[in-house]
């Protein structure tokens, strides 16, 4: 009878945790399929991402930042509103706009389509159109608060992740009180191949309380570039209009790197500025300006102006005639494969659909055989948030195996320009891999389909034999045990780029070839 109850109460607990368990894997289980229901696909990970297609789900983005998401179709905002100061308050995920559009939102306050991007987060292929402000929502007289109605970027109010082949552009311009960029307010991340056409305008003043703030500070693409903010093959077209204060075309204050980007305002205003400085570019640089070009018929206060003018910090002259012209832009090493494109008869370069699985783009590769090793050298363009490279061999060209890893050389996780790189490993130790490898392969193969308990721990034996064998012989190998050409002696090579995330993208599979 003991033994009864004791088995008893041993099953009694055991049904209690079992049941706790149960109940667990079905809040999760619940819980996914609410995020599920939100979206009209995905889970929301990296390989498959919510699938937005309606206001509502995008609305609900918000609820789940952390999340990834892709957008299936464009989305128009006609007739509603206004919203709060920004649809995605905070977004930590990545965002892939899949080439479509979102317009004509309504917002209020301290305004951005996001709030914050962070540094765990792109946003790629995302192109919004006409984000305005309601400015009277506090009264028709327009009286507002120092957080309202200021601080207009219809982006992004700051970024400290990537923003790539992104765009804004409206026939209304963007308009504020105090504080105006046509992109993004304050960047400490990376902005790459993206664009703002549309006219930035001020209000000329505005009363909160007998308290009179005149339009002041306004900049057409990006308002603060921070030390740790990267702009790169990235344009700004239409007029900044600014009531009074200094301004500039492209960024307010830039303390980090403007690169291979360009000015294209038909005009910067500032028509009383007390004497205030206007400049086409960047007004105040603390950072680093390289290669950046600025309108030639652009008129600072309606007057034409030359590059040799102090107004003209670190920009070069470029004619309106020749924006057109693919060649302009290819010059100064924008992509017209990847990312950039000309419609017919567009006067300037639009997005393609850009992959962010290509981080990297792969220039060269080339592997080899010389003085006992095998010699592997590759090239790419455009690190974004690179982690490594993963080198990997292959006896078939079909299953591969890393041999060995190199770690990115991108300062501040990105570099538009080529970085080159080498690998070198003995050949004994390539033939060693490849031969364990598939001795490992053959070992699962035999072992899985039904082996019985002694033939495996046969396999065991004889698969440790075999390893003690080649830890012995391998080493003495010479050059010529990775012959190249021959009947079955083949060997390729293929590079992993791996991104901060985990992300993979391969380069094209190459047979190594001898010296």
């Amino acid at each position: 009878m003991a033994e009864f109850w004791g088995s008893l109460h041993f099953n009694s607990l055991f049904m209690k945790r079992f049941i706790l368990f149960i109940g667990v894997i079905a809040m999760v289980l619940l819980d996914n399929g609410s995020f599920a229901q939100s979206f009209s696909g995905g889970n929301g990970t990296l390989g498959n991402p919510y699938q937005i297609t309606t206001k509502a789900e995008l609305l609900t983005v918000k609820d789940y930042s952390s999340k990834h998401y892709i957008l299936m179709n464009d989305i128009d905002f006609t007739g509603e509103g206004p919203y709060g100061s920004s649809i995605i308050p905070i977004f930590g995920g990545r965002f892939n706009g899949n080439g479509h559009q979102i317009s004509n939102l309504i917002l209020v306050g301290v305004v951005s389509f996001f709030g914050e991007i962070t540094n765990t987060s792109f946003v790629y292929n995302l192109h919004l159109r006409k984000v305005s402000y309601d400015v009277y929502t506090q009264g028709s007289s327009g009286f507002t608060t120092n957080t309202n109605n200021q601080y207009h970027a219809p982006f992004a109010q700051t970024n400290n992740g990537t923003i790539a082949s992104c765009s804004y552009q409206s026939s209304s311009a963007i308009e504020a009180y105090c504080y105006l960029s046509g992109f993004v307010r304050t960047n400490n991340g990376i902005i790459k191949n993206c664009y703002s056409n549309t006219d930035c305008s001020l209000y000329w003043a505005y009363n909160n309380s007998m308290n009179w703030f005149t339009g002041q500070y306004a900049t057409g693409f990006v308002f603060t570039n921070n030390a740790t903010g990267i702009i790169e093959n990235c344009y700004y077209a239409g007029t900044v209009n600014s009531g009074r204060s200094s301004t500039a075309g492209f960024v307010y204050e830039n303390g980090g790197t403007i690169k291979n980007s360009f000015c294209l305002a038909t005009a910067v205003n500032s028509p009383d500025n007390g004497g205030q400085t206007i400049r086409r570019m960047v007004l105040s640089n603390s950072g680093t300006l390289t290669n950046n070009y600025a309108r030639a018929e652009m008129t600072l206060n309606g007057a034409a102006i030359s590059s040799s003018d102090a107004s003209s910090v670190e920009s070069k002259d470029i004619a309106g005639e020749v924006l057109n012209q693919q060649q302009t832009f290819t010059d100064q090493g924008w992509c017209f494969v990847t990312c950039w494109m000309f419609e017919s008869g567009a006067p300037l370069p639009t997005l393609r659909l850009y992959d962010m699985g290509l981080l990297s783009i792969f220039n060269t590769l080339n592997a080899h055989l010389y003085d006992n090793q095998l010699r592997i050298n590759w090239s790419v363009l455009n690190e974004i948030h690179c982690s490594h490279y993963d080198i990997e061999v292959s006896g078939d060209g079909k299953v591969f195996k890393k041999v060995g890893s190199v770690s990115s050389k991108s300062q501040a996780s990105a570099s538009s320009g080529m970085l080159d790189y080498d690998f070198a490993i003995p050949t004994g130790s390539l033939a060693l891999g490849i031969a364990l490898f598939a001795l490992a392969s053959l070992m699962l193969h035999n072992g899985g389909k039904g082996a019985r308990p002694h033939k495996t721990t046969k396999m065991i034996w004889i698969a440790g034999f075999i390893f003690l064998m080649l830890a012995i012989l391998v080493p003495s190998c010479r050059k010529n045990d990775v012959r190249i050409g021959e009947k079955n002696k083949q060997v390729f090579v293929r590079i992993a780029q791996v991104d901060k995330d985990g992300s993979v993208n391969y380069s094209k599979v190459v047979m190594v070839g001898k010296e």
